[in-house]
């Protein structure tokens, strides 16, 4: 089996080798694994399969992960160049999604999407494709009604990766029962809807023993106008907030290093529940407690009360019922870190996961 795979994956001076986490997860990671378990499978990465040193008649297949911010005209038409030649060489075409294409109006991309027409691009991207692989059941819904031949692959860390591959040990000791979240820049909403437990949190005496930390901070407006709802607006949070930052998508899982207590909101709309359980999926990994919006798909994975806690939208106060009873409980943080990191080993497991994209891709080639 030889795929040839479209990489958005770049290298520069200030970070090395980066790529967007959808890549990580979507592409990176299972081709890793499979370079350890299938040693058979030749793997490639490229760009432009239009370039004249790539002879597509020694490949099988061509897989690609949805452009995540397809703002680039560039990188959009480059895509579409991608599939034609692909499709004119007889190659099966595989296309991975993890998000819905039409995104709800408060998205902060919301504009910038509707002016490059991504979701007709994107639909026409999935109407070509021989076989769409996607997180969730219900996002395999969406995409059902433009091409059927559609799989459901959760995502799966890999275990042999550095930042998913830390101890107990390695845990870092702040002093305080460090509450914190991770996650990136287009998040804005799901933090801003828990802004009223923020400002309850720094006023509330729990904060004179735990703390607040955002993980994955840069210096950018949006980043700090999330920290700044995330302090709360006051200045104790200003002061005690923890903004732990500066990795790439290879490194920043490991940011989870710090936490005790994984926060884990999702504001209620179309869009994020197409999301994948990734954020519970992440915490649950290393054994971390999680307290989650009740919302789908992270309410597939948590049974309330048993391997986390869910809270509806709104209730600023469960979110501080929650926080106050992991925090001055040391026991009942591992109890159920702990069969949050079975439930999650167990489903979201990278070698089951492979096995499915393996069938899969077989059956395409023939």
């Amino acid at each position: 089996m030889r795929i040839l795979a479209k990489t958005e994956t770049k290298r520069d001076d200030k970070d090395g080798m980066s790529m967007s986490g959808c890549e990580l997860y979507r592409q990176f990671m299972p081709f890793e694994h499979f370079r350890q378990t299938h040693p058979e499978i030749t793997i490639a990465f490229s760009n432009d399969l239009t370039h004249p040193d790539i002879n597509l008649k020694e490949w099988d297949l061509f897989h690609f992960v949805r452009k995540d911010i397809n703002t680039d005209k560039n990188g959009i038409w480059l895509q579409a160049g991608n599939i034609k030649a692909a499709k004119d060489a007889g190659l099966p075409v595989v296309m991975d999604i993890d998000d819905l294409w039409r995104l709800d109006s408060t998205h902060m991309l919301y504009k910038l999407y509707k002016e490059n027409k991504v979701d007709k691009l994107t639909e026409g991207w999935l109407r070509d494709a021989d076989a769409v692989t996607c997180t969730t059941e219900r996002l395999a819904d969406y995409v059902s009604k433009v091409n059927q031949n559609v799989h459901v692959i959760p995502n799966a860390p890999h275990p042999l990766f550095n930042q998913f591959s830390w101890s107990e040990p390695d845990k870092i000791d702040t002093g305080k029962v460090v509450v914190g979240w991770v996650g990136g820049i287009h998040h804005l909403n799901d933090i801003r809807s828990l802004s009223g437990f923020f400002k309850s949190f720094w006023a509330n005496s729990i904060s004179d023993k735990a703390t607040l930390a955002m993980g994955g901070y840069e210096k950018h407006a949006i980043w700090d106008w999330m920290a700044n709802t995330m302090a709360g607006n006051s200045n104790k949070g200003s002061a005690n907030l923890m903004l732990l930052g500066g990795m790439t998508s290879l490194e920043y899982a490991s940011l989870y290093r710090y936490l005790d207590i994984a926060i884990v909101p999702l504001a209620d709309n179309a869009f994020n529940k197409c999301k994948s359980e990734l954020k519970i999926v992440e915490a649950g990994w290393f054994g971390i407690p999680v307290i989650a919006h009740d919302i789908y798909p992270y309410n597939t994975v948590i049974e309330h009360g048993v391997n986390g806690y869910l809270v509806k939208h709104g209730d600023d106060k469960a979110w501080m019922h929650y926080v106050n009873l992991l925090v001055n409980d040391k026991a009942l943080r591992f109890e159920m870190g702990q069969r949050l990191k079975e439930t999650v080993r167990a489903r979201f497991n990278i070698t089951e996961a492979n096995k499915k994209r393996y069938e899969l891709y077989s059956g395409l080639i023939g």
